[in-house]
């Protein structure tokens, strides 16, 4: 199924990939990524920065091209764009400390 939201966003039918991921019952970081770049690639900024809100906080870890996505989107917002992308850097901040506490830890 995450494939098929791929598919759609591909040809540039959000709203079929959009009800497919939302009958999604598992979610992954491929489908996230693949809707909220989507979104961003076809102008629809705050949609996509919207989408990566709600990836992060169902808890899904957001991969490089859902992170580099929505950066890249942070520029159309003007002054907000920059709290946002201070945001992203800090949430990448964080998720690259935690790696790391955890491979020296082991």
């Amino acid at each position: 199924m995450q494939h098929h939201v791929n598919v759609y966003v591909r040809a540039g039918d959000l709203v079929s990939a959009n009800k497919l991921f939302d009958e999604m019952p598992d979610r992954n970081s491929f489908s996230w990524a693949a809707l909220i770049s989507g979104y961003i690639q076809n102008g629809m900024f705050s949609d996509g920065s919207g989408m990566f809100r709600d990836m992060v906080c169902s808890g899904s870890f957001p991969n490089h091209y859902a992170i580099g996505s929505v950066l890249r989107s942070c520029q159309e917002f003007g002054s907000s764009g920059l709290k946002l992308g201070m945001q992203i850097h800090g949430l990448i901040y964080v998720l690259a400390c935690n790696v790391l506490i955890s491979m020296y830890g082991r």
